[in-house]
């Protein structure tokens, strides 16, 4: 049982650690309602807003390559990401790159949802940046 226990806390320090080198890009930002954080994607555009905050779910409007979204994300683990695959100017191997949107709480007091966007790309063939938080 002790080494059951040994093993298994050898694994989550290990997983922990490469948790950080797991991501190739980490952006946190805030939204309040109905405005847009805008990311630029391999010349792709990805928005993500927001507009209702109900029973602790998020309702999230996202577009990516012209393709709308709409996802209620929740507080709870399972429900808090959205993964959307990721289009490549070059030809990568498999596991193929994708951003994720997490959703990581929302702020009552200032009516304001806190989210972070990650990309997975183990080649980096993919650029990404933050273009803007439209504040309209």
């Amino acid at each position: 049982m002790i080494r059951k226990a040994l093993l298994f806390i050898t694994y989550a320090i290990a997983a922990f650690a490469m948790d950080a080198a797991y991501w190739s890009y980490e952006s946190p930002f805030s939204l309040r309602k109905d405005e847009f954080a805008v990311f630029e994607i391999d010349n792709n555009i990805l928005t993500v807003r927001w507009s209702l905050f109900h029973n602790k779910g998020l309702v999230t409007h996202i577009k990516y390559d012209h393709m709308p979204y709409q996802n209620i994300l929740y507080d709870d683990y399972k429900l808090n990401a959205m993964k959307i695959a990721v289009k490549t100017n070059t030809k990568v191997t498999p596991p193929l790159p994708y951003v994720m949107i997490v959703f990581e709480g929302f702020d009552r007091d200032r009516n304001v949802s806190n989210m972070k966007l990650y990309l997975f790309d183990h080649e980096s063939a993919v650029t990404i940046r933050k273009v803007s938080d439209d504040r309209s």
